[in-house]
């Protein structure tokens, strides 16, 4: 068995973080959308500042929204450093997060402003980023379910 997703080098995860997630939102949003963030650059971030670094994925007509995948332990693990970011670009123009878990088959968008940092554990990727950690139950969204087609 191979090991989960967040075990994996960073390297390894950077060449398939978010694509699903994306696509499903992709596929059930009903406003319009345009793809906005940086998509995996052929440049290194790391002395771009993190609000750019953390640009939200999609730009709708009154949102930003930022997408975020889950896997089989349904925690969301929202890094620490992008959850400021993203803090600072709801100060703008209202940002929200998607989620999509790819286990039970649901999405939720909510804004960020509302993410429960007060219920989060703290965690760490391998390779050390700091990350904050919460069951999918506790976020506050309503849940969706997506269609079989998808």
């Amino acid at each position: 068995m191979s090991d989960p997703f967040r075990d994996k080098q960073f390297s390894s995860r950077f060449t398939a973080m978010g694509d699903e997630a994306e696509d499903i939102f992709e596929r059930v949003t009903t406003r319009g959308f345009a793809r906005y963030g940086i998509n995996r650059p052929p440049i290194q971030l790391r002395l771009v500042p993190e609000m750019v670094r953390y640009t939200p994925d999609y730009l709708q007509g009154d949102r930003l929204v930022e997408v975020q995948g889950v896997g089989r332990d349904r925690i969301c693990k929202l890094k620490v450093d992008k959850h400021a970011a993203l803090l600072q670009w709801n100060t703008i123009f209202q940002t929200d997060l998607f989620v999509w878990d790819n286990v039970d088959r649901v999405y939720a968008q909510f804004p960020i402003k509302d993410f429960p940092v007060e219920l989060c554990a703290l965690g760490a990727f391998p390779e050390g980023k700091p990350y904050f950690a919460v069951n999918v139950e506790a976020l506050p969204a309503s849940w969706s379910e997506v269609d079989d087609a998808f």
